[in-house]
Formats: structure tokens, C-alpha cells, sequence
């Protein structure tokens, strides 16, 4: 029988989400693509995350479909990203990155996560940050963090009679001011996590992402479990060879979902099951940043597969209609980080046995 021990961890690697306006995969001054190359090359062991690099709503070539895996909510898919992630930033220059940002900002969970860039309204003759976003989420003490940066601006036609100020940075580049304050928000960001159970008493939830809170709810046992936790719990389940046999299989992608999902409860089940005393029959899995349309626990392993895949720990294969699990060389760097998590108990029944022997 397998559980989850108490843990200290230190991720492998930071997940830093990336978010900004309508995306150009191919075009060198996309922000987010200039962004993500500084990260990649000038930070230390950062792996930066943009959505639409690799996942997409319906059968678009090259890319995952969300629908694979039973998401169809925009909302639930950003919050599931950003609770994933050790870090969320948010280039903010469009009324879209305005509503990320006022989604996010909202969320407790999230606030400390999160660094603004915001172009300076003296070049672009325009405040990005809103009065409205500025009362709410601005305020002294927020744990928000915000840079200025100090962008190229140039002329977007949208018809002869409309033209908007587009932004850039500057030579398609992260100035070095710039990035050594976007090193210094890093670095002021904890990346460990020290993973405990607690028992949830009258339904209040432990907001820390560390916690894993649990109660016993009409017979069914109710986990709260961030983001992050998650996440590193499915990564360090893909060791188990039988895991791993198992979703080498061709299969149908929602059955290898399920196949994870039953695995990661179960095991979770277990690792809760000797600290109650009441009898459960069924376990329910949410996700404490997600807790207001609280995804099925199907959903969130599904997409944390798919997480794994884009940060390039997983392999989906689909061969005829049929999917593929494969497990990449660099999942072992994060298995050796998290030594000690999973471990195998004898079971109560074997226990007795030997006992008796």
C-alpha cells in the first residue's frame, strides 16, 4: 500500500505562468516569446509556461485539446494554470490581461505569485492599471508585485481610420534593468514547499499551499489540496513501475486520466485513512485555488498531465487514435528532489500475517 509521507521539498525546477495579449507563436517581438527566452536562458532553472504554445479548445494540429481531458471553462483552465505554477506574470497592456489580472488578484491564494508589468503611461500616453484595478488590488498592502518597463511603441492599423499604439520591449530584448528586477521578484519568491496533513476542523480550510486539509463529510472524505502539491504528488506517482506499465498502454486518453486519477485518491485515501477514526466510503479531491468552481478531481489530474507534458517530463504519444504515456529522462531530477514522499506500507492484512509468523 502506497502513501504520501510529510514532506520538504524544493521543486526541481520554478513554473513561471506567462500571460499577456492574443499570442504570436512564431513572431520574435511577442512579448511573452521575448519573455520566455530571457527566463529560460538568463534565469536558473526556470521553466516558463505559455498556454498557447501548447494546448488549444478543440483539434488543432500539433497541440493537446483541452476537450481531451473534460475542460471546457477558460476560467477553471487559467486558475488551474496559474495554481500549478510557483510564479504567474502577467504583461499587462489590453482590457484582456486587465480581467486575468482582476481574476487572479482576487485570489488569496495567488496574490503572492504574481508580478504586474506594466508599460510607463508617459510613453504610451496611457495608464494600463486601471483606477478601478488600482482601488482594488493595489492598495498598501498587497502582496502583489508590480515593474514599470519602458516599451518601443508603434503605430497598429486596424482600418485606415483607426489606429491603436501597439507596445514592444525595447529591441526584442529584456533590458538589463528590467531583468534584474524581474530576478529580484524571483527571488523573493519561497519555491519550497513543506508539505503536512492537517485535519480541516468545522469546514475550515487551511488557505496555506503546504497544507493538505482534510475532513469527513457524510461519509465521504473531503481533501483540499493546492496547485502545486498536486501536482509534485501525480510527478512523483509516475516512479511506481505499475503506474508507469501501465500508461505505456494504448489506450483511450480519458482512460489513462482515469487510470492516474483513481491511483493519485487512492493513494491519497491512504495516506489520510489511519488519522481519522470515522469509516469513509468515497474520497473527494479539490483544489484549494480552484475552490469556487471546484473541478472534479479527474479534471485537475488530466490537465496535470498535461502540465507535465509541456514542461517536458511526459511524453503523450497517440498512435492511431489511441494514446501513449512515456516517461522523459528529465522526470528522474525531479523524482531524486522529492526522495522520501511516496512510500509502500504493508497493509493491515499482510501486516497481521507477518505478525503472526
Amino acid at each position: 500500500m502506497f502513501k504520501f509521507q510529510e514532506k520538504r521539498i524544493t521543486p526541481q525546477a520554478r513554473i513561471v505562468f506567462l500571460c499577456g495579449t492574443k499570442y504570436g507563436k512564431k513572431s520574435e517581438s511577442d512579448k511573452r516569446n521575448v519573455l520566455k527566452k530571457f527566463l529560460e536562458t538568463d534565469c536558473r532553472n526556470i521553466k516558463a509556461l505559455i498556454l498557447e504554445e501548447h494546448f488549444s479548445f478543440g483539434k488543432v494540429g500539433g497541440l493537446l485539446s483541452y476537450d481531451d481531458i473534460f475542460m471546457n471553462n477558460l476560467r477553471d483552465i487559467e486558475e488551474l494554470s496559474a495554481a500549478f505554477a510557483d510564479n504567474i506574470i502577467i504583461i499587462h497592456d489590453s482590457i484582456s490581461t486587465g480581467a486575468e489580472l482582476a481574476a487572479f488578484a482576487s485570489n488569496a491564494m495567488l496574490e503572492s505569485k504574481i508580478c504586474v508589468l506594466e508599460p510607463d503611461s508617459t510613453g504610451i500616453e496611457e495608464r494600463k492599471i486601471s483606477a478601478f484595478l488600482e482601488l482594488a488590488f493595489f492598495h498598501e498592502k498587497t502582496k502583489i508585485h508590480r515593474i514599470t518597463y519602458y516599451p518601443e511603441v508603434f503605430p497598429y492599423h486596424i482600418s485606415k481610420e483607426h489606429i491603436e499604439k501597439h507596445t514592444r520591449f525595447a529591441g526584442n530584448e529584456i533590458t538589463p534593468l528590467l531583468g534584474e528586477k524581474i530576478k529580484t521578484f524571483l527571488g523573493e519568491c519561497d519555491d519550497l514547499l513543506d508539505i503536512k496533513f492537517r485535519k480541516a476542523y468545522f469546514g475550515r480550510v487551511d488557505s496555506s499551499r503546504n497544507i493538505i486539509s482534510y475532513s469527513v463529510e457524510d461519509d465521504a472524505l473531503k481533501v483540499n489540496v493546492s496547485g502545486q502539491v498536486l501536482l509534485y504528488q501525480v510527478i512523483d506517482m509516475m516512479s511506481l513501475a505499475e503506474v508507469r506499465t501501465e500508461v505505456r498502454k494504448p489506450k483511450k486518453l480519458y482512460e489513462h486520466v482515469d487510470f492516474v486519477n483513481k491511483m493519485y485518491c487512492q493513494i491519497l485515501r491512504n495516506s489520510i485513512e489511519g488519522s481519522i477514526t470515522e469509516k469513509v466510503s468515497e474520497i473527494r479531491v479539490y483544489v484549494k485555488e480552484n475552490k469556487e468552481s471546484q473541478c472534479e478531481s479527474r479534471k485537475v489530474v488530466g490537465y496535470s498531465l498535461y502540465m507535465m507534458q509541456a514542461l517536458g517530463l511526459i511524453e503523450l504519444k497517440k498512435v492511431s487514435g489511441l494514446c501513449r504515456i512515456s516517461v522523459e529522462k528529465e522526470m528522474e531530477a525531479y523524482w531524486d528532489g522529492m526522495g522520501g514522499m511516496l512510500v509502500e506500507e504493508a497493509d493491515d492484512a499482510l501486516r497481521g500475517l507477518l505478525m503472526d509468523e
